[in-house]
């Protein structure tokens, strides 16, 4: 194991600080420079046979230590020039080149934390393998098609398996030669959601939830803390959204938005916690949306349903359908075209005093709004609506009249479940 330790600050080089036994990551962000950045001159002469002759090595039962010193030295001499503290600037001819040496040294890294005792090389395989999806992602783009992040995604895959069925127990993050190789599980599983939402591969998400729910490996017990914890409450609280376990999907993603730090990212859950809560009949203050940049995007909708105004939700609807779309919550959305008649019909009730509704009547104060709509099929959306329970009464066909229960005929107890 010392021969072993002597080698990680050769494979983090200039990546992280060190303190005491702990490797603690720099913030990094992976980007491609500009052609005049390529300011380095080839590694050798032979740099597909140099990296054939790694790849055989690491593929060995076991690599020598010195197969890690040229690994890592091909690495730090291909960034060295372009590396800060805070960016990592990859020059567009060496991408493919950092790339398959990054996943090789992935791979490496994997076959050492199996045959570890401890966890030492939990933190270098993390980050190794995070640059590794930052750079497919920035070349499958650029190309059009996957198979880098599908290559990605089987390291991942193995490394999680090892974490996994790890026997130490995880009681901290900790370090050293008796700490758990659990601790990488919450962070790789945060990285395989991103690639399978990607890959729009969400079956799979369940086959990875599934064990870290059960032995209860969702907190902040890992390397990346509650960072790691927030983001993984994200993506399966999209995965519930998706399945329509709406009940699930809030509580999930209200966890998120708790726990998350002001910032883009609380943004980014509110645009998908805003549907989950429309949908069971919640609505959102305005000056929450304001202050989140959102009210352009959900304050019609919003305003539709408290008011029982169908045009400024449809008006809302088709201005951010494409945005609606690209996110995968348009038809969720769509599904709250019911709450605005009966925010319609709740008005009219209160202001006829009566269980009884003409439905011309309602029908007139939607073509004031422009909606067009005919009584057969307002007729026919009453009728979803009290099959589902979100209305309690009948239809009078001959009488074209909507006769309400006289007791809680619009029950907030239907929403709750989500019944739209």
């Amino acid at each position: 194991m010392d021969k072993y330790m002597s080698i990680v600050p050769a494979l983090l080089q200039s990546h992280t600080v060190q303190a005491s036994h702990t490797y603690y990551p720099l913030p990094r962000i992976v980007r491609v420079g500009q052609d005049s950045d390529t300011r380095t001159s080839p590694i050798c002469s032979d740099i597909e046979g140099h990296l054939n002759r790694l790849a055989r090595q690491i593929s060995s039962p076991s690599p020598h230590l010195s197969t890690l010193f040229a690994l890592t030295s091909t690495l730090h001499e291909i960034t060295l020039p372009h590396t800060s503290s805070q960016t990592l600037i990859i020059p567009p001819l060496l991408l493919p080149t950092y790339l398959h040496l990054t996943l090789e040294k992935s791979k490496l890294l994997i076959l050492l934390l199996s045959n570890d005792k401890g966890n030492y090389f939990s933190t270098p395989l993390h980050h190794s393998l995070k640059d590794l999806y930052r750079i497919s992602i920035i070349m499958d783009k650029r190309d059009g098609k996957w198979d880098r992040l599908n290559a990605c995604v089987t390291v991942a895959q193995d490394a999680f398996s090892k974490s996994l069925n790890d026997r130490t127990s995880l009681d901290s993050v900790e370090i050293g030669p008796s700490g758990s190789k659990k601790v990488l599980v919450l962070p790789l599983v945060l990285l395989l959601f991103r690639c399978y939402f990607t890959l729009n591969t969400l079956r799979l998400c369940r086959n990875l939830a599934r064990p870290v729910l059960s032995k209860g490996l969702d907190n902040e017990v890992n390397l990346g803390g509650k960072g790691t914890a927030v983001g993984f409450k994200y993506y399966l609280g999209r995965l519930n959204m998706f399945s329509d376990e709406f009940l699930e999907a809030e509580q999930n993603l209200t966890w998120a938005y708790t726990n998350c730090p002001p910032g883009a990212n609380r943004k980014r859950i509110l645009s998908f916690l805003v549907p989950v809560r429309l949908l069971r009949g919640r609505l959102p203050m305005k000056e929450l949306l304001v202050r989140e940049d959102l009210w352009d995007k959900f304050g019609g909708i919003v305003e539709g349903i408290r008011t029982g105004d169908m045009r400024n939700w449809e008006l809302n609807m088709n201005q951010q359908q494409m945005n609606f779309i690209k996110k995968g919550t348009y038809l969720l959305l769509h599904r709250t075209r019911p709450l605005v008649f009966r925010t319609l019909f709740i008005r009219l009730a209160t202001l006829l005093k009566k269980t009884q509704i003409p439905l011309p009547l309602a029908a007139k104060c939607l073509k004031a709004l422009h909606i067009d709509i005919d009584l057969d099929e307002l007729e026919c959306v009453l009728a979803n609506l009290i099959f589902k329970g979100i209305v309690r009464g009948y239809i009078s066909h001959e009488k074209r009249v909507l006769v309400l229960s006289k007791k809680e005929a619009f029950p907030r107890s239907a929403l709750e479940l989500g019944k739209l």
